[in-house]
């Protein structure tokens, strides 16, 4: 329930469209170590709206470089177990934390992330 409110809600504030390039899909994923981007799955700068549907043990998606302030990505989390871990594009940070860190999607949550600067990122979890 909370990921398609989300989706609907992102589809209301136009932020995605059947226009615009299809939710992407990411199964398993998985990363070598909790602080690993680099072996995190990227977000294409393209991919408005991201589904995971099964999450490894540390598994992680990472967020582009933003394309500008109010850069806008909603990323779900619709699997069944592990939370997923949403890193910034290399040298960003997610509200205010250390450069590079994550922050922890719970199974079932959704993550609105919207771009402050050139590389950082506000998020906030659904409830």
């Amino acid at each position: 329930m909370i990921i398609a409110t989300a989706k609907a809600r992102v589809e209301e504030l136009g932020l995605w469209a059947a226009s615009q390039n299809a939710p992407k899909t990411v199964t398993g994923v998985a990363s070598a170590g909790t602080t690993s981007q680099a072996n995190s799955a990227a977000i294409g700068v393209n991919d408005a709206y991201t589904r995971v549907d099964t999450a490894n043990a540390s598994g992680g998606v990472r967020l582009p470089v933003p394309t500008g302030p109010q850069d806008t990505r909603v990323v779900t989390h619709a699997g069944a177990t592990n939370a997923v871990l949403l890193f910034p594009a290399t040298g960003g940070k997610i509200n205010g934390l250390a450069a590079n860190a994550s922050l922890s999607i719970p199974v079932g949550k959704a993550a609105l992330c919207i771009a402050v600067n050139a590389a950082d990122w506000a998020v906030f979890l659904s409830a």
